[in-house]
C-alpha cells in the first residue's frame, strides 16, 4: 500500500488521536481511537448553541441553492421547498431548476433528500467540536433576508484551511438563512439563500421524509466487538484527518438486503463518511462489485478493482474502491487526496 501524509493534526487534538500509519501498523484501530478529547467550552457559547438548535425549528420555506466548480463557475442552480416539524421529520423535495438538467435531475433530488437535508447546508452540529476546531468572528454586520432581519459572521478554521463559511443568521431563531461557502483557497463552492420562511406554518398535509434503509446504532469497541456485532471483519481506517472525532458507528441494510458498517466522523460543521461492504456478504451468500452505489452480483463475476475511483457529489467529494476485503467509500468536504488516504488506511 502507498503511503500518503495528512496535514499535520492540531496541536490540542493530537494527543487524543494519535493515529499514524506506522503506529496502528502494530494493531488493528479501535473505534476507541476516534473519540474526541474533552474539551474547554469556546467563545459566544450562547450564540453558538442558538446557531446549533437552529434544526429544531419548525418551518416551510423555499430556498435557492448554488453550485460552482472549482474555477468558482455556476454549473447548477435550483428552487427548493423545505418543510420541517421541529422534531425530526422533513420534506424537501425541487420546485424548479434554474440551470439546464438532465431529465432525471429530480428524481435523483428525491432519492437524496435525506442526505440533503441533514448534510448539505452549514449547520453546527456539535458545540464542543465546533469549540475545538472552528472560529465565529462576528463581522457587526446586518442583512435582511426573506424579509427577516439577521445578523452575519464569518465561520472559518482554527487551523485556517479548509472550507470558509459568510452566514446570516435570523435574529429570532438563530436558523442560517444565507450562507457562502468558499473552498480552501477562496473560491466560491457553494451558496443558499431563503426566498420564504414561514416558522409556524400549516403541516397538515405534509408528506415527510421516509427512510429507505434499515440503520441500527452499534456499541464503540474494537475491530473485533465490531466483527461480533455485525457478523464479518471492518477494516477501520488508521488515518483520520485532523480535528474529526467519531460521531456515530450504525450498520445499514439498503436494497436486496445488502450489508453495510458506516462511520460518521465530524469536526463540528462538516461530516466525514466511511462505509464498508464485505466482498462476500454472510447475509446473502453473494459477492459485489464496485459501481457509483454497489450492487450484487454473482461470486464468480466480482473481481477487485484495487483502484480508488475519485468523483464530486455536490461541494462534497466521494473515494470508493473495491478490494479483497469489500468495497470502501468515503464521502467528505475534503480534497480527493485526503480521502484517498482515508481508504488506503483502512486497505491491510
Amino acid at each position: 500500500m502507498a503511503e500518503r501524509s495528512l496535514t499535520p493534526r492540531l496541536a490540542l487534538a493530537g494527543a487524543a488521536l494519535a493515529l499514524s500509519l506506522t503506529a496502528c501498523a502494530r494493531r488493528e484501530p479501535s473505534l476507541a481511537d476516534y473519540q474526541a478529547p474533552l474539551v474547554v467550552q469556546g467563545a459566544n457559547p450562547g450564540l453558538i448553541a442558538n446557531i446549533q438548535s437552529a434544526r429544531n425549528v419548525q418551518q416551510r420555506s423555499v430556498r435557492v441553492v448554488e453550485i460552482f466548480d472549482s474555477a468558482g463557475v455556476q454549473t447548477l442552480a435550483y428552487r427548493e421547498e423545505f418543510l420541517a416539524d421541529g422534531a425530526g421529520r422533513f420534506s424537501l423535495q425541487p420546485i424548479e431548476a434554474l440551470t439546464p438538467v438532465d431529465p432525471a435531475w429530480s428524481i435523483r433530488q428525491g432519492v437524496r433528500q435525506g442526505y440533503l437535508a441533514r448534510y448539505r447546508d452549514f449547520e453546527i452540529r456539535d458545540t464542543a467540536l465546533f469549540a475545538l476546531n472552528w472560529k465565529l468572528t462576528d463581522l457587526s454586520e446586518t442583512s435582511t433576508v426573506a424579509g427577516r432581519p439577521c445578523s452575519r459572521y464569518f465561520v472559518e478554521r482554527k487551523s485556517g484551511s479548509g472550507h470558509t463559511y459568510l452566514i446570516d443568521v435570523d435574529l429570532t431563531t438563530g436558523v442560517p438563512l444565507a450562507y457562502e461557502d468558499r473552498d480552501e483557497l477562496g473560491v466560491l463552492a457553494a451558496r443558499m439563500t431563503y426566498e420564504s420562511f414561514d416558522e409556524t406554518p400549516d403541516l397538515s398535509g405534509a408528506v415527510w421524509f421516509q427512510e429507505s434503509v434499515t440503520e441500527t446504532e452499534l456499541s464503540s469497541g474494537s475491530s473485533a466487538s465490531l466483527r461480533q456485532q455485525v457478523g464479518f471483519q471492518v477494516p477501520l481506517p488508521r488515518l483520520i484527518p485532523a480535528g474529526y472525532y467519531l460521531d456515530s458507528t450504525s450498520s445499514l441494510v439498503v436494497g436486496g438486503g445488502q450489508s453495510w458498517v458506516k462511520l460518521v466522523f465530524s469536526d463540528g460543521v462538516e461530516p466525514l463518511f466511511y462505509l464498508f461492504r464485505p466482498l462476500f456478504d454472510p447475509l446473502q451468500s453473494t459477492a459485489i462489485t464496485s459501481g457509483s452505489f454497489p450492487t450484487s452480483v454473482s461470486p464468480q463475476t466480482a473481481n477487485p478493482s484495487n483502484e480508488i475511483f475519485l468523483y464530486r457529489m455536490g461541494t462534497a467529494g466521494v473515494a470508493q474502491g473495491t478490494f479483497s476485503p469489500g468495497t470502501l467509500i468515503a464521502v467528505g468536504r475534503l480534497s480527493d487526496a485526503t480521502l484517498g488516504d482515508v481508504i488506503e488506511s483502512a486497505l491491510p
